[in-house]
């Protein structure tokens, strides 16, 4: 059983990309920031985590920060708006991370496990609740004509 020594010689080396990932050091990475909104009764946060990241350590933050923001972004009336943006805006970055091919071994350290899509963790309930908050209220809205919901009652003044 004859082994090469060669680290490198099922990967493909064309693809390092002269950018290094801050997190494992590895390469190809891209320079993005994923971001997380946690939205309070009276104020706001906003959180940012700079890149440059690799496939796998960019999908894992992008997966815990975006997670964040759909469980803790819907609590404050401004931030019923904002909280949708600064999800899709990591969607967006999402994409540019997820088009990388794997990265090359020989970084400082492992890549991060990306973990379970964000569709299959617990965090997606923050998505769900909101968007089902919503449709009882526009559910209500349209059922509840004010114009014929008083005609049945009386009226009473006091003046002859």
């Amino acid at each position: 059983m004859s082994m090469s020594g060669n680290h490198f010689d099922n990967h493909d080396l064309s693809t390092a990309n002269g950018v290094y990932c801050q997190y494992c050091g590895s390469t190809p990475a891209v320079r993005v920031d994923f971001r997380a909104h946690r939205g309070l009764v009276f104020a706001m946060q906003f959180r940012k985590l700079p890149g440059p990241f690799c496939r796998c350590c960019g999908l894992a933050v992008f997966r815990h920060m975006t997670g964040d923001s759909l469980v803790q972004g819907w609590w404050g009336p401004v931030s019923l708006i904002i909280n949708p943006i600064t999800v899709l805006l990591n969607v967006a970055v999402r994409s540019q991370v997820a088009a990388l091919p794997p990265p090359l071994p020989g970084g400082r350290t492992r890549p991060m496990p990306p973990g379970r899509p964000l569709t299959r963790r617990w965090q997606m309930a923050g998505l769900v609740v909101p968007l089902a908050i919503a449709s009882m209220v526009a559910a209500a809205a349209a059922n509840g004509d004010w114009s014929t919901a008083h005609k049945n009652h009386t009226t009473y003044t006091l003046y002859p």
